[in-house]
């Protein structure tokens, strides 16, 4: 019984691990869009002309 509720509890703290590392990525790629928004259109603009 008190090997269940360790692995219950690493699953909590794994789960809760992969949100945070979730979160931080994503306001990652939001502060590299807000860098620079453009650059995509930026580079196809330069393959075009």
């Amino acid at each position: 019984m008190r090997t269940q509720e360790a692995l219950n509890q690493r699953a909590v703290e794994l789960a809760e691990q992969s949100r945070v590392t979730s979160a931080l990525a994503a306001e990652s790629l939001r502060a590299q869009w807000l860098t620079a928004p453009n650059g995509v259109h930026v580079i196809e603009k330069k393959r075009s002309s």
